[in-house]
Order: structure tokens, then C-alpha cells, then sequence
């Protein structure tokens, strides 16, 4: 991904290959499908990521990883948007 592509296009973008590879038979365990996600974030994504997997007390699925980017997107729009509006 890059710093400059939208989370939920790199998201289903991500979902397309997954469902390439399984329809060929290849089956990628749930916490391994989270992890590799979250380490193609961009690198800005850096401590979002070190947060949410060193937070987790449990293993990572790939619903609560999404979830997660999804949340921290929104965020992080938020944010832009009020510290836009006041430069």
C-alpha cells in the first residue's frame, strides 16, 4: 500500500488476492491472513500496527484486523480534516 492509496480500496484490493489464492487451494490460517495485512501497511502505519499487535492478548483474526485499520482510517481523517481547517 501506499501513503497515498485509500485503505478501503488496499482492503479489498488485499481481499481479491486472498480469494485468488484460495480458490487455487492455498489456505492461509487466520491470524497469519491479520498479520500479513497489517505488515503492507504503509510505514506511517508503523506504530498503529506495533500498538494493535503487541495490545492483543489473544490471536489476531483478520475481522478484528480490519477493524482496526478501519477505525484507526477514520481517525485519521478526522484529524486531517480539524487540523486542516485551522492552518
Amino acid at each position: 500500500m501506499k501513503e497515498s492509496d485509500s485503505v478501503t480500496t488496499h482492503l479489498s484490493f488485499y481481499e481479491t488476492l486472498i480469494s485468488q489464492l484460495s480458490s487455487q487451494g492455498m489456505t492461509i490460517e487466520h491470524e497469519l491472513h491479520a498479520l500479513i495485512l497489517l505488515s503492507i501497511l504503509p510505514l506511517s502505519w508503523e506504530t498503529f500496527v506495533m500498538t494493535i499487535c503487541n495490545a492483543s492478548t489473544t490471536a489476531m483474526t483478520y475481522a478484528s484486523a480490519t477493524g482496526s485499520i478501519l477505525s484507526e482510517d477514520a481517525r485519521r481523517k478526522s484529524f486531517k480534516q480539524s487540523t486542516s481547517g485551522k492552518a
